[in-house]
């Protein structure tokens, strides 16, 4: 059992807040490329832009609007 807990964060490049993603700089579509700073940097939640085959459409169905509607009432 440790007594002791440090948490250590990278600080993003572009605010200089804490960052918790690292930002791929490479157009590759490979899923993991190997690499330093060359390739990759460190961003904050606010900095951070997910690359665009990531960003997914999110569809609902007619029933799911329907009751979506009625438990906003």
């Amino acid at each position: 059992v440790a007594e002791y807990i440090t948490k250590t964060h990278a600080i993003c490049v572009i605010c200089g807040n804490p960052a918790n993603y690292t930002q791929r700089k490479t157009p590759s579509k490979e899923r993991v490329v190997v690499g330093a700073a060359d390739i990759y940097e460190a961003r904050c939640r606010n900095c951070f832009e997910p690359p665009e085959d990531s960003k997914q459409e999110i569809k609902f169905s007619a029933k799911n609007r329907s009751s979506a509607k009625e438990t906003s009432r």
